[in-house]
């Protein structure tokens, strides 16, 4: 396995497709729920079942799209081609998720959630390709790491974009089109067309630049992994395991508080108009923590980076469920959780990575990218139980759109913004911090054995 040095072209614009990834689905994230109960009108019994299944084929995806990406080569490389297959399919499906088409409520449920199952496949295999290329770029932990960095500073980047131009784009939308569910139809596929064009920025760049053989033609005549093979890559991979299961709970802290969010300073506030000056300051700080996370990462080793940066989240979140219910306090304790959230999405993409040199050290094979594809677990499972979480707290809480503020209301409402989050972050800290047994230096003499290996 020969190693090579990384162009700053390549260092830098690698990760690009991250930024136009992080607008798509934060229209997602941050307001399909709401558009299922208050503008769609779904009931919540619906909108709840329409969160769950989705969230459950959601998941049912990720190993569908780990073994497409191992099984299918295209001319322009096993893992760069669906940067430019995935997201035209995705523009179309998005918008018919932010549909209501029919009179038929349960009509109109299966579309959206046809729609969301036909997006997702195609975001999924995307967005794996796209983090794989950081393991199949360079055999180097520093060099992955910088690339995991990157891909962390266009996510805050386009974070901080998104907090500027949606909620404005979204309402402009409504009214242009004088109809609520076609402004968001509109806005999906706005967001998707920027998707597209910054993915395509990643398959350009990327050319020529895998260490594994996998970024062009010669992808195509490699071998292809066993499906059984895939399924050892997993279940024999312990570090990747205990990787998964706490992360998973990361995901959902993170989720849980992006879908309340909007609730959150509808109930609790009482002041939506704010969610965008909240959402600037907090992705702007978010885009100082993910320029920080390649130094602390460096300096003190990505566990324990990864491991501080959630404990420091859960205290804050703790304090914000009492000291939160104004405004400015709220986003002050918030920008400390969104700078070391920040910390945290690099560490994750860097340590995936050594998991496939863990495996490969053990196994002798590589299965870069299936393992790869696993990020996409805890998104899933974190997406499922925020799902849930979220419909029984609304419901719990005694929310329904257009209704009057009770204290409950209000106390659930914050809860599910902070609280539980703080709860599910705890989980994270034990989980990995107990289960998670590899280092730095453990990785880099396990490089060190498979490239004597492959010289012989």
């Amino acid at each position: 396995m020969e190693t090579k040095k990384l162009s700053r072209k390549v260092l830098n614009l690698s990760g690009f497709g991250d930024f136009g990834f992080t607008l798509f689905v934060n229209v997602e994230l941050y307001y399909w729920s709401a558009f299922l109960t208050d503008y769609a009108k779904f009931s919540l019994g619906t909108a709840t079942f329409i969160l769950t299944l989705t969230s459950v084929i959601d998941c049912i995806w990720v190993p569908v799209t780990g073994w497409l990406i191992e099984k299918c080569s295209f001319k322009w490389g096993k893992y760069r081609s669906w940067l430019v297959i995935g997201p035209p399919v995705m523009i179309f499906a998005y918008a018919l998720q932010f549909s209501r088409i029919g009179s038929s409520e349960a009509l109109a449920a299966g579309i959206v959630i046809a729609a969301f199952s036909i997006k997702t496949l195609a975001q999924d295999l995307a967005y794996s390709a796209s983090v794989t290329l950081v393991s199949d770029m360079s055999n180097s932990q520093k060099e992955r790491l910088t690339l995991a960095a990157r891909r962390g500073q266009y996510l805050s980047l386009g974070n901080i974009v998104f907090s500027v131009i949606a909620l404005p784009l979204i309402t402009l939308l409504m009214k242009a089109t004088g109809n609520e569910i076609l402004g968001y139809s509109m806005a999906a596929i706005l967001f998707g067309i920027m998707n597209f064009c910054c993915y395509f920025v990643t398959f350009t760049v990327t050319k020529g630049q895998s260490v594994s053989g996998s970024s062009g033609e010669e992808s195509t005549k490699k071998e292809k992994l066993p499906t059984g093979e895939m399924v050892k890559a997993v279940f024999k991979n312990p570090p990747l395991l205990v990787l998964v299961a706490a992360d998973s709970f990361r995901y959902l802290a993170n989720f849980l508080m992006a879908a309340a969010g909007f609730y959150y300073f509808v109930v609790v506030l009482n002041n939506l108009p704010a969610m965008t000056v909240y959402l600037v300051i907090t992705r702007v700080v978010g885009f100082i923590g993910a320029s920080f996370a390649n130094p602390i990462a460096q300096k003190f080793g990505k566990k324990p980076a990864y491991l501080v940066s959630n404990l420091i989240m859960m205290a804050a979140l703790i304090l914000c469920f009492f000291f939160g219910r104004n405004l400015w306090g709220f986003i002050a304790l918030q920008i400390i959780v969104n700078f070391f959230m920040q910390i945290t999405m690099p560490c994750l993409t860097a340590i995936l990575a050594d998991t496939v040199i863990y495996y490969e050290w053990k196994s002798g094979v590589d299965a870069r990218g299936f393992i790869m594809s696993m990020l996409n677990v805890p998104i899933k499972v974190g997406a499922i139980l925020r799902s849930v979480i979220l419909g029984a707290g609304l419901a719990a809480a005694g929310y329904a759109a257009g209704t009057a503020v009770t204290a409950q209301m209000v106390t659930g409402i914050s809860a599910l913004m902070n609280l539980y989050p703080a709860v599910f972050l705890a989980v994270t800290v034990i989980v990995f911090g107990i289960g998670y047994r590899l280092s730095d230096k453990k990785i880099a003499d396990m490089t060190e054995e498979i490239q004597r290996r492959k010289a012989v």
